[in-house]
């Protein structure tokens, strides 16, 4: 199994959260911001954590932050970003707004990561391309899509060789319930 050493923990804290309505990794949920979450998980494995924002309002974690390189590319130009700044072979990537997210998910990202370019959760047929494990070796076909103007994470996967954990009908699938709106943190205050 890979060491912290050779991981570097990346979080997409949610760019612009128009849906939201404020930023959204910024957000209390059980009594911490949501960004806390991922920032919790990733410490555990991984030596540096860097954290994907325009926002220096999140400097206050305590963690180095990261601007895109490119301007309005949603989670690819965060991603595109830890890739460069990244002096590990591998990036561990998770999203500010799955809070439910465990070891035991990060673990199974890890455990699988070896002889792929990408180790990507797909959940009802949906690649969830942003809790995801990449080598750095990607960079170069993600900065392609990007040039060509394709800015979908799941288009990015299927050009690197990857392997797809699905998920469906796990324990795990509960996880990566993602929030979007005010109602869904609310819904997830509610539950368990």
């Amino acid at each position: 199994m890979l060491q912290p050493g050779d991981i570097t923990g990346l979080i997409l804290s949610g760019g612009a959260s128009s849906r939201m309505g404020a930023d959204k990794g910024l957000i209390p949920f059980r009594g911490k911001a949501l960004v806390e979450y991922p920032v919790r998980l990733l410490k555990d494995y991984c030596d540096k954590v860097l954290i994907s924002t325009n926002n220096p309002d999140y400097a206050a974690f305590g963690y180095p932050l990261l601007s895109d390189n490119y301007k309005d590319a949603g989670p690819m130009g965060g991603l595109q970003a830890g890739l460069s700044a990244s002096q590990t072979e591998y990036i561990l990537v998770l999203p500010c707004d799955m809070p439910l997210l465990s070891h035991t998910f990060v673990e199974l990202l890890i455990e699988n990561i070896n002889g792929y370019e990408a180790v990507v959760p797909r959940l009802d047929g949906q690649l969830i391309a942003v809790a995801a494990c990449y080598r750095r070796s990607t960079l170069m076909v993600l900065e392609q899509c990007m040039s060509a103007g394709l800015y979908k994470m799941q288009r990015f996967v299927r050009r690197v060789h990857h392997d797809v954990l699905v998920l469906d009908n796990t324990p795990l699938a509960r996880e990566l319930v993602n929030i979007n709106f005010l109602e869904d943190l609310k819904t997830l205050e509610n539950t368990e």
